[in-house]
């Protein structure tokens, strides 16, 4: 039956940046409840401060353990 269906056009996948991610998961995690104020503002301090400026041009699929 190959050849029967519907053709779907395959779309190349979006490329996310680690930054991009960063900060989503920054703006969606604190809604969840599950942290406190104090802890948000240590984890949005690392991933701004330290995260981001070593990975954020990268594209998620990028980056290795190693690399980090």
């Amino acid at each position: 039956m190959r050849g029967r269906g519907r053709r779907v056009k395959r779309q190349k996948p979006v490329s996310l940046t680690f930054a991009s991610v960063a900060q989503e998961w920054l703006d969606y995690y604190p809604t969840l409840g599950r942290a406190r104020e104090s802890s948000m503002r240590g984890y949005r301090s690392f991933v701004e401060h330290h995260l981001v400026p070593a990975f954020g041009h990268l594209s998620v699929s990028a980056i290795t353990a190693d690399m980090v």
